[in-house]
């Protein structure tokens, strides 16, 4: 923590000011389950995540992103009391993470980013799952904010660019309830 504390005196004292959102990344879980007990989290991780991201906001008031791959779904409270404000990059790989279960369980604490699946969706040139799949993330995710549109994680060699447009233009195009607004 102290090494990480002079990273940040450094980094952050330069362009706090100037940043919108920082991140951090560890990967807590697998497609399955986290592969550390929500008690484990609160005891090993939780005290240090939390005093680095308050240490960080000493110097910003960009938004906090953590990056965790996987069903993270017993562990989003813990990370949400650590300070986490967006959370990425939402593999909906289980019910759990499922977009519907994600916004009704955590939607009005924390900010989703992610979401389109990059090995079941975009990786086939198939127009209409895309379609269908960008849409059912907005309106699921959309309603009051709290949404960023983006790919389920990095996208590989294998995917088609042009399934990525496809994707983007039909986010931007998707028809939307009175209460919801793409930026």
């Amino acid at each position: 923590m102290s090494y990480q504390k002079k990273v940040i005196d450094a980094y952050y004292g330069a362009i706090g000011p100037y940043i919108h959102y920082t991140s951090s990344g560890d990967d807590f879980a697998t497609q399955a389950s986290s592969f550390l007990s929500p008690q484990m989290f609160r005891e090993l991780i939780k005290p240090y995540l939390k005093e680095r991201i308050a240490y960080t906001k000493k110097y910003t008031d960009a938004a906090f992103l953590h990056h965790s791959c996987g069903n993270v779904f017993a562990l989003i409270p813990e990370l949400i009391e650590a300070g986490v404000e967006i959370l990425n990059p939402i593999q909906p790989v289980s019910l759990e993470m499922a977009p519907s279960n994600l916004k009704s369980s955590y939607g009005n604490q924390i900010c989703f980013h992610g979401g389109l699946d990059t090995q079941k969706v975009l990786l086939y040139n198939d127009k209409n799952l895309i379609r269908d799949e960008v849409e059912n993330l907005i309106h699921a995710l959309a309603p009051n904010g709290g949404y960023i549109f983006a790919a389920a994680h990095n996208i590989q060699e294998d995917v088609n660019p042009k399934n990525v447009v496809y994707a983007f233009q039909t986010a931007r195009n998707c028809k939307l309830p009175k209460n919801i607004t793409l930026i």
